[in-house]
């Protein structure tokens, strides 16, 4: 998939409560990985924060 696709995808999808669930997710996943003790843990909350992160710049760029 292009960019431009990614893009297009989120401009149809993008909305206020999409971003709140994203915000409410990495909230979510960020007081996990700070209380997490196991390596995978770690790794699987990092992964999922960095994942949020990345859906969160793909909405803000559709929106330009």
């Amino acid at each position: 998939m292009t960019g431009a696709e990614e893009l297009e995808i989120f401009a149809r999808i993008g909305g206020q409560r999409f971003e709140a669930y994203l915000d409410k997710e990495l909230v979510s996943t960020t007081k996990y990985l700070t209380q997490a003790t196991e390596p995978l843990q770690i790794y699987r909350a990092q992964g999922k924060a960095l994942f949020i992160e990345e859906m969160k710049k793909l909405l803000a760029a559709s929106k330009k």
